[in-house]
Parts: structure tokens; sequence; C-alpha cells
């Protein structure tokens, strides 16, 4: 499957870039090339996204909430998007599980759609730190919230699902 996704991304970038040199584009063949850019992340990272970020990345490529970057999808330039991030924590924290996807990035930590707790129209957003063994705490009940206030939930507490534990080994799960 992913190679056909690549195969079908490269040829609608080729038809995208040709439509623009034309200066014939619509909103339509616009919004089928993101579908397959969300197809594609969504394949490469093995996680379906829920409806209502699927419907930010249609409408902004990037955005800011109280000055927090909030990711899109990778672009042809080198630039963070949620599919590097998502990999960089992946690769950080080999301790979770990978129901995690990074809309945001700091210093020390992320905000992530935590997919393993949502469903296909909303997922929480969990703020997981950098460290290794600390458990990801419950930033916001949905990304529809967060996206509308942008504010923390006064609900903080600790999502321990998300750990991967066994017979006090870590393992990893692809």
């Amino acid at each position: 499957m992913n190679e056909i996704l690549k195969k079908l991304k490269r040829e609608t970038e080729k038809e995208l870039l040709k439509l623009r040199e034309e200066e014939i584009i619509s909103p339509a063949i616009i919004k089928e090339y993101q579908n397959i850019e969300i197809l594609f992340v969504e394949d490469i990272l093995d996680v379906v996204l829920p409806e209502s970020f699927r419907t930010f990345l249609f409408l902004k490529k990037k955005s800011f909430i109280n000055k927090q970057e909030i990711l899109g999808l990778p672009t042809g330039k080198k630039t963070t998007s949620i599919l590097e991030a998502t990999k960089l924590l992946r690769i950080k924290r080999p301790d979770l599980l990978p129901h995690l996807i990074v809309v945001s990035l700091t210093n020390n930590s992320a905000l992530c759609l935590d997919i393993l707790n949502g469903n296909q129209l909303d997922a929480p957003i969990a703020e997981v730190s950098f460290k290794k063994n600390t458990p990801p705490v419950l930033f916001s009940e949905s990304f529809k919230d967060f996206i509308k206030t942008g504010k923390k939930t006064s609900k903080s507490k600790e999502i321990k699902n998300l750990m991967i534990v066994a017979k006090g080994r870590i393992r990893i799960i692809r």
C-alpha cells in the first residue's frame, strides 16, 4: 500500500505543478491532493487520523494557538510536520505505543493526538515529555476543544494505557 500511495503522490504532485504553471487549479484538485497527503501520512504512521484533525489539515497548513505552533502536512521543503515530529517522538520515546501523533513540539515535550483514546471524529490531546518512562498527561479533552480555546484542561491526569511495559522490560510494538 505504501508504494502505491508514494506513486500516486508523485503523479499528483506532477499534475499539480503542471496545472499551477498553466494557472488552471481548482479547489477540488487541491483538496484531492491534500487527501492523498493525509492518506500517505496515515499509511506511514499506521494510524487513522480523527475527522477533527483531518478538517484542520484541509483548512490550514499550519497554525498558531496561544503562541504554540500546530504542525501540518509535510511540504516539499525540509520543515517540521506531523510526520517528522511523530517519527522523532517514536525514536525518543520507544516506551510509548505508536498511537500518538505529534501536533506541536517544544524543547522538552510534545502535544499529541491520542488516537488510542479517541474515536473517528475526534481525539484527546496528550502532553508527552521526552523523558523516558514518564506517562503522557491529558492536555485537552479533544482536538476540537483545543483549537477553539487553546487552553489546557483542568483535569490533568496521567494516561497510562499508552505506556509499553512487559515483564519489567520495554517492548516496542509496531
